[in-house]
């Protein structure tokens, strides 16, 4: 599940206990489980290398076999003869998975003095961050964290953070001033998937990730007019 392997573990064993079932000429399987009350215990542990066991996928059946003993008994249970068979269940493992994401947003960051526009600090501003729970399966996996990085959808001026401006060169456009990016108010935010950062335990329904926004210039062409910047976050689960 995302870059974590998880191993199941089957610890089922016969406490010897006895069960007696009414006499009657025949029965069925299903009786007999019925009748002993038969549950499957498991437990499930993460595990750093998976290389050793064999894979399980969600929706494929896999098989546990069981070794079931069945007494027939006479005489005041003294004349028994007994027959040990084999019993495969095919298991189907439904997993429920929570997925997250981010849907397509937009950020109005409002009116800036243009005499000022590069001792602006950052404005505080979050992004809607969704996250799904499956509809199937009695195993539930919640990410612990969720990884995520920035791509400029904008070009960046190069050697810097800051996103250009698409609108540049357009009629209405404030020239050569863009957008700088942070996650904590203080550090620029850096791209590219080997700067990831970090959301602890999402929850279903909405999260609110900070985002912080300040305008700086990247040329001396800079008027009055509007400023639109782009950014693309790829979300990688753990």
């Amino acid at each position: 599940v995302g870059s974590r392997h998880y191993i199941i573990n089957f610890p089922f064993e016969s406490d010897g206990k006895k069960i007696e079932l009414p006499g009657k000429s025949s029965y069925n399987l299903e009786e007999m489980l019925s009748a002993i009350n038969f549950t499957i215990p498991y437990s499930i542990a993460s595990v750093s290398d998976s290389s050793n066991t064999a894979d399980i996928f969600p929706g494929t059946p896999f098989p546990l076999l069981f070794e079931i003993e069945v007494s027939s008994c006479t005489g005041n249970n003294t004349n028994c003869n007994s027959v040990r068979f084999n019993y495969n269940l095919n298991t189907i493992l439904q997993v429920n998975l929570m997925t997250c994401g981010f849907e397509d947003q937009s950020i109005d960051t409002g009116r800036f003095v243009l005499s000022r526009i590069n001792n602006e600090n950052y404005q505080f501003h979050h992004i809607r961050f969704d996250c799904i729970q499956g509809e199937q399966g009695e195993l539930v996996f919640e990410p612990s964290d969720v990884e995520y990085y920035f791509e400029p959808v904008t070009i960046q001026e190069s050697g810097t953070s800051i996103l250009k401006n698409e609108l540049e060169n357009s009629e209405d456009g404030a020239g050569q001033v863009g957008f700088q990016l942070s996650n904590d108010g203080t550090n620029e935010i850096q791209y590219g998937k080997s700067n990831y950062y970090s959301f602890q335990h999402p929850h279903e329904g909405s999260n609110q990730i900070p985002l912080f926004i300040r305008p700086r210039t990247y040329g001396n062409n800079v008027s009055s007019g509007q400023i639109m910047s782009r950014v693309k976050i790829v979300v990688m689960y753990n």
